[in-house]
C-alpha cells in the first residue's frame, strides 16, 4: 500500500533503541545492502528487499530516495511464485513414468521420488511469474515512531524481519493502550488508566 494512497491502513511501530550519530550514511549502507534485487532464473518462493517509494518496481535505493527530512521513507517488496499443488502432482507425476520407463523399475523408491519433486519444483518456480506486492513505511528518526502502511499479517511479519536483520533494532508494537498513556495529559489519568480491567461483554 503506497504512502500517497487516498486510505491506507497503518500498523503502528515504535524503535527504542538509540540510533548512530551517523545515521544517515549508516542507514544508506545498510539499507543498499538489503535492497530488493531481482534474479533470473530464481527459484524462490518468496524474496523480499527494500525499494524507493517513488518507484518500488525498480532495483537501487539512494539516500536521496529514502531521506525526507528528519524521516526515513521506504517500501518493503515482497515478490512471491506461487505453485499450485495439482500443477506440481501432474509434473511429478509425468517425470516420474519417464524415469521408471528408462530404469526398468515399477515403482521408484521414495527417495528417488522426493528428488524428483524437488528438482520439478526448482524447475516449475523458474518458469512462474512473481507476484509483486509492496508497503510503504516512514521512520520518524529522532521519535523513533515507525508507521507501516499495511495491516496484512503476512506483510507485517516480513517488513520486522527484515527491519530487524536491516537494522538491527527491534520494532515494538503500539496498542491503543499505551498510546493512550502517552496522550492522556495529567498523573490522575493516566493512573485511571492503568486501574483499567479487561471485561468480556458476552
Amino acid at each position: 500500500m503506497g504512502i500517497l494512497s487516498a486510505a491506507v491502513g497503518v500498523t503502528r511501530y515504535r524503535v527504542v533503541d538509540p540510533v548512530p550519530g551517523d545515521f544517515w550514511s549508516w542507514a544508506a549502507d545498510r539499507v543498499a545492502a538489503r535492497a530488493f534485487r531481482e534474479r533470473e532464473p530464481d527459484t524462490a518462493e518468496r524474496r523480499s528487499g527494500w525499494a524507493a517509494v517513488a518507484h518500488p518496481l525498480e532495483e537501487g535505493v539512494t539516500l536521496a530516495d529514502m531521506a525526507f527530512g528528519d524521516y526515513l521513507v521506504l517500501a518493503l517488496r515482497v515478490d512471491e511464485r506461487r505453485l499450485p499443488a495439482a500443477v506440481l502432482k501432474k509434473h511429478c507425476l509425468r517425470e516420474e513414468a519417464r524415469v521408471a520407463a528408462e530404469t526398468g523399475r515399477r515403482r521408484l523408491p521414495r527417495q528417488h521420488r522426493a528428488e524428483i519433486r524437488e528438482r520439478v519444483r526448482r524447475s516449475l518456480l523458474a518458469r512462474a511469474l512473481a507476484v509483486p506486492k509492496t508497503a510503504d513505511f516512514t521512520w520518524h528518526v529522532s521519535t523513533g515512531q515507525v508507521l507501516f502502511l499495511s495491516c496484512q499479517t503476512g506483510l507485517r511479519e516480513a517488513f520486522e524481519d527484515l527491519f530487524l536483520r536491516t537494522f538491527e533494532r527491534r520494532l515494538h508494537p503500539v496498542v491503543p493502550y499505551l498510546l493512550a498513556q502517552e496522550l492522556l495529559p495529567d498523573v490522575d489519568r493516566r493512573r485511571a488508566l492503568a486501574e483499567l480491567r479487561a471485561e468480556v461483554l458476552v
